[in-house]
């Protein structure tokens, strides 16, 4: 059994060409999102009751917004927005895998240490941003962390 998981894997391009994964996904959000997105939902059945599931954020998803039809940058490239809407994905990820988790039994949302609250982004309050994008993240890589 697994007592912690860290999601901490991130790639950042400074420049095009737009790059993709060997799974054919656009490199960062690939990377930063459906990467941990496809190791959490493998890790699942070896994880233990009271895991903890770490994941690392960025300033950068601030100011980010999903564009759903365009979640992998197919049709408007830019690496700076890439990299930011990854992010943002990767931390809706963290905030729906919590809220599942609560709603299936015990696992809760925990931080250690000295923890300061803070007020979720407004781009990290939309609750059916979030719900769309896990059910599109599995659409993608195939995995459902939780079924």
């Amino acid at each position: 059994m697994l007592d912690a998981v860290l999601c901490n894997a991130g790639v950042a391009l400074d420049a095009p060409p737009r790059r993709e994964t060997p799974s054919g996904h656009e490199l960062m959000f690939g990377t930063n999102h459906l990467g941990h997105f496809a190791l959490v939902a493998r890790l699942m059945p070896v994880l233990a009751p009271a895991v903890r599931i770490v994941t690392t954020g960025s300033f950068a998803a601030k100011s980010a917004h999903l564009d759903f039809a365009d979640l992998q940058s197919s049709r408007k490239y830019a690496p700076k927005r890439a990299y930011e809407r990854s992010k943002l994905a990767q931390t809706l990820f963290a905030l729906e895998l919590d809220r599942r988790l609560r709603v299936a039994g015990p696992r809760v949302f925990g931080l250690r240490g000295r923890p300061r609250l803070e007020a979720r982004w407004a781009n990290l309050t939309d609750d059916a941003a979030a719900a769309r994008l896990w059910a599109d993240s599995v659409a993608l890589a195939g995995l459902d962390p939780l079924g």
